[in-house]
């Protein structure tokens, strides 16, 4: 394998590369920018990969699903970190102390990204699993990631806007 025979077989039309210089979208400020690249057929099990790019700066939400999604931190180097913050609560917990506003640093994880690394960058998130990305405000590049997961898996939207949460590093 080389870049240039990958090129090759991509420009046929008989592979997809999941390149970092592909992971690149325009995005407003407090946005998040899905792209499809792809969406296999209902009979062949309707999975599909997302480009999504983050431009979110306010932790307002948290969303989970009724199955696992697959991250691959693939893209080019931006001057603004991206933060995965998960919760170590289930959805109705974190619901329940959203809206008691007893929530806590203990409730959460924020991890900084690490993007073309094979050790961390490519991971699945276990389904039921409340998580959500922010970036730091400014820069120039919004950072973005692939996504694959099902087609038809819905997604729940828990709000903890009355919270005032922040990641501090």
């Amino acid at each position: 394998m080389t870049v240039a025979v990958m090129k090759d077989l991509e420009k046929r039309g008989l592979i997809y590369r999941i390149t970092s210089d592909k992971a690149v979208q325009e995005t407003t400020p407090g946005s998040v920018v899905l792209n499809r690249i792809y969406a296999s057929s209902r009979e062949s099990g309707a999975h599909s990969l997302l480009l999504v790019s983050f431009n979110k700066t306010v932790i307002d939400q948290l969303e989970t699903h009724t199955d696992c999604e697959d991250w691959l931190l693939v893209g080019p180097e931006t001057k603004r970190n991206m933060y995965l913050v998960l919760s170590v609560l289930s959805g109705r917990e974190l619901a329940q102390k959203a809206a008691r506003r007893t929530l806590n640093a203990g409730d959460f994880i924020a991890l900084t990204a690490v993007f073309n690394d094979c050790a961390v960058s490519l991971f699945t998130i276990a389904k039921g699993v409340p998580h959500t990305v922010v970036v730091d405000a400014g820069g120039d590049v919004s950072p973005s990631i692939f996504v694959g997961l099902s087609d038809r898996l819905p997604t729940e939207l828990i709000d903890v806007s009355g919270c005032c949460l922040a990641v501090e590093e």
